[in-house]
């Protein structure tokens, strides 16, 4: 962890963002952390950041938030409108000349930990985070349909050829990955359903699986099934985080003492 959360975060005082020319004041570490990872990608994947390891699904039903008042929740939204500009969305523009911050593995990457955050953190039964899955599909959809409309109107105020204005749309919504991976034959990485997320879950973040067991049948005869994480594996996913490593290490120092 850098000089920044350990010395000043961590002790209780708020700072403004790292970058120059971003106006963010953050006083919480893991909001530092998931505001440089969201916001600043570059800056997040250097040396100069170590991002916030993903929660393990056996980390479910736990809350990392103090929600004794609505504080933090006031603060979420104030940290996701308040960077670069007061315009909300505003942190996601980019000039030409940068290279891009938002790539399109960023942004899938988000979608899959909003999911696995519902799973594995808030406990949301796995057809419920399903139907919500369903329900973004179709919220999709209609948004590019308004959105076609209102594209094709501009382009055809400019005495574009219809062809072309054809093209140009077809290409411009071929670049929506929040559509893409929910829609098959858009993307090869989907997210629509839950083994399609148990997947990509693997592939990209540290996650363990709960594992079944069956105890038999009660006297009803009604399956009697059980659902557990390997600690085992839990602990090794979480020691491979170095903040968490050292964390561990230090506590054995403390025992000595």
């Amino acid at each position: 962890m850098n000089h920044t959360s350990d010395k000043h975060l961590k002790n209780g005082v708020e700072i403004k963002c790292v970058l120059s020319n971003c106006q963010s004041r953050l006083a919480d570490v893991r909001k530092f952390q998931k505001h440089m990872s969201r916001y600043h990608p570059p800056a997040a994947s250097s040396d100069f950041f170590q991002p916030t390891p993903m929660p393990t699904i056996s980390e479910a039903g736990f809350s990392y938030d103090d929600d004794t008042d609505g504080e933090n929740e006031r603060n979420n939204e104030e940290e996701f409108y308040d960077c670069n500009s007061e315009e909300p969305g505003a942190q996601f523009t980019n000039n030409s000349d940068d290279p891009d911050p938002y790539p399109e593995y960023v942004i899938k990457d988000e979608i899959a930990r909003f999911y696995l955050k519902l799973e594995g953190e808030f406990a949301v039964p796995t057809s419920t985070v399903q139907c919500i899955a369903e329900e973004i599909k179709l919220l999709s959809v209609l948004s590019h349909h308004r959105l076609k409309i209102a594209l094709r109107e501009q382009l055809e105020s400019t005495n574009i050829d219809a062809s072309q204005i054809s093209s140009i749309v077809k290409a411009t919504f071929k670049c929506d990955p929040i559509f893409n991976v929910h829609h098959k034959n858009e993307d090869i990485e989907q997210l629509c359903t839950h083994h399609l997320r148990q997947q990509y879950w693997h592939k990209r973040f540290p996650y363990v699986e709960p594992r079944d067991h069956y105890f038999g049948t009660n006297a009803a005869g009604k399956k009697r099934r059980a659902h557990f994480v390997p600690m085992k594996e839990t602990l090794k996913i979480l020691l491979q985080d170095k903040t968490i490593r050292d964390m561990v290490l230090k506590s054995f120092d403390k025992e000595r003492l």
